[in-house]
């Protein structure tokens, strides 16, 4: 961006419109967006489970540009042709495809400030692992040239799964998640027996808690498959999972599976 920008243009570009936890920050993001000075387009490229409506209600009209697969040469030069007729100062990426999509466009098209915001651990992008061949994290290591302004890492575990790889040294930096624990009120221990007899949980059992989208990518099954082995281990663990999503009914299925068991 530069002084004489009146209404510097941002694009944000996310992979997906679903329910997850990067689309959640978006929506809660429109409201901010839709006030400030800043010229702003929101583009996804899966039309896929998409709810634009949350962000419509803030005047926010998101445009999908789809890309079915990493292979989609035209959907690409689709996105390519929509970024430079819109020419914004700032484009900021969510998500494996639009990171990957975003940052080769940007670095093509010389856009000033591209950033990239790291929603998951370094492990997700198979980044940590270079010996083992995916089309994803090669391309992922290949967008990444130094001159790109930053890499966002979106709270201390992301922060640092990423730390370790050199080329990001310089670029990435942290967010801190946007609940603090230390403003959580604990519960009294009155609060907390009626909580357990509410749920059917003894006083003394160890609880193990997954709060998550319940999605493939949340990896939820094995946590299920642990319970299982944990079983005769720790005969007093109580593990419970809070949360909604596409993959509730098999998950559903496949404790009701292991409890048989």
């Amino acid at each position: 961006m530069t002084a004489g920008d009146q209404n510097p243009r941002v694009i944000q570009l996310i992979s997906d419109l679903g329910n997850g936890g990067a689309q959640q920050l978006l929506s809660e993001m429109a409201r901010l967006w839709a006030t400030s000075v800043f010229d702003y387009s929101l583009i996804y490229l899966r039309s896929e489970e998409a709810d634009p409506r949350r962000f419509e209600k803030h005047g926010i009209f998101p445009r999908c540009v789809p890309i079915r697969s990493p292979f989609d040469v035209t959907g690409f030069c689709r996105l390519y042709r929509e970024i430079n007729r819109l020419r914004p100062s700032v484009l900021h990426t969510h998500l494996t495809g639009a990171d990957i999509c975003g940052r080769a466009i940007g670095a093509w098209q010389g856009i000033p400030v591209v950033v990239t915001a790291l929603h998951s651990l370094a492990g997700h992008y198979g980044v940590q692992n270079p010996r083992r061949y995916s089309l994803r994290p090669v391309l992922f290591r290949q967008v990444l040239p130094r001159r790109f302004e930053a890499l966002v890492a979106c709270g201390k575990m992301v922060h640092e799964s990423f730390r370790d790889l050199s080329r990001e040294d310089l670029l990435l930096r942290q967010v801190a998640n946007g609940l603090s624990f230390e403003s959580v009120n604990p519960l009294s221990e009155v609060q907390r027996h009626e909580k357990r007899a509410g749920l059917q949980i003894a006083d003394s059992a160890l609880v193990v808690l997954c709060v998550a989208r319940l999605a493939r990518v949340k990896g939820v099954d094995m946590l299920i498959e642990a319970a299982e082995k944990l079983a005769s281990l720790a005969p007093n663990a109580c593990f419970l999972v809070a949360g909604d999503g596409p993959e509730r009914g098999s998950l559903e299925r496949a404790i009701v599976e292991a409890a048989r068991a």
